[in-house]
């Protein structure tokens, strides 16, 4: 819960409202394709059926660990890691 609280702390509306766009492309891209592809190559030698690969790369693991690796760069001072 604090993880949340403090990658919270870190978001300027006005930052977030620049940027929507880029948001939504980047999330549709990684939900309707990167995820798949990922998901697949990666539990088909397990000889997993086609439509249990589909259901785990629909509601599959989720975690904060990504989050908290994207706020890395931003967290290190990296020039333009909100872009």
């Amino acid at each position: 819960a604090v993880l949340f609280v403090v990658l919270g702390l870190l978001v300027t509306p006005s930052n977030v409202l620049n940027v929507w766009y880029y948001s939504v492309a980047i999330a549709a891209f990684m939900i309707l394709i990167a995820r798949p592809i990922a998901v697949y190559t990666s539990v088909k030698p397990f000889k997993f059926k086609d439509r249990e690969i589909g259901f785990i790369s629909w509601v599959g693991l989720r975690g904060a660990v990504p989050i908290t690796l994207a706020i890395l760069p931003v967290m290190a001072g990296i020039d333009n890691a909100f872009m």
